[in-house]
């Protein structure tokens, strides 16, 4: 019968190297989920600062139309400047660099809200400009204007915008 001086089981530097190859696939583990994490939060911004753009070209197009049926001149109250305007806005406002106020209960951002914590009415990351320039091209023989909404904001630091742009004509005058 031979007898071993070596015991069944881990050694300690056995035991070390499962502990730090654990350790490893965790911290991997953490640091993609603290990425996906920042990710999601970036698209978050970025699908919330287009939709704030859009609605900035929809309030014009909507004072376009208004103008029309109250029989006014279409392009009445949209002369070339910088504006701000929230959803519910039936005229532009002169541009204040200012962010726009977030009201979780209804999900809606706009200037006139009254800030309270509490309530969780808060200053949002956003800022809108919307410029219309009249004539853009300078052509003589199209009346349009241009809108240009951006909306900016600042992710980890750095300034980030979205800008869309549009062209409103009184396309009723050519029936």
């Amino acid at each position: 019968m031979k007898i071993s001086n070596f015991k069944d089981g881990f050694t300690f530097i056995e035991l070390l190297i499962v502990v730090a190859i654990i350790l490893i696939a965790f911290v991997g583990v953490f640091i993609l989920l603290n990425k996906v994490i920042y990710v999601s939060k970036v698209s978050v911004h970025k699908l919330t600062a287009s939709m704030l753009a859009q609605e900035g070209i929809e309030i014009t197009r909507n004072i376009r139309e208004t103008n029309w049926v109250q029989e006014k001149a279409w392009n009445e109250g949209l002369s070339s400047g910088d504006y701000i305007a929230q959803y519910d806005s039936l005229s532009l406002q002169s541009f204040e660099d200012k962010f726009l106020i977030l009201n979780p209960r209804v999900v809606l951002y706009g200037y006139d809200e009254e800030l309270d914590s509490e309530l969780g009415i808060v200053e949002s990351l956003f800022k809108r400009r919307i410029t219309i320039s009249d004539n853009p091209d300078g052509d003589p023989q199209t009346e349009d204007i241009a809108i240009v909404s951006e909306v900016t904001w600042d992710e980890r630091g750095r300034p980030q915008s979205i800008l869309l742009e549009d062209r409103l004509y009184d396309w009723r005058s050519r029936q």
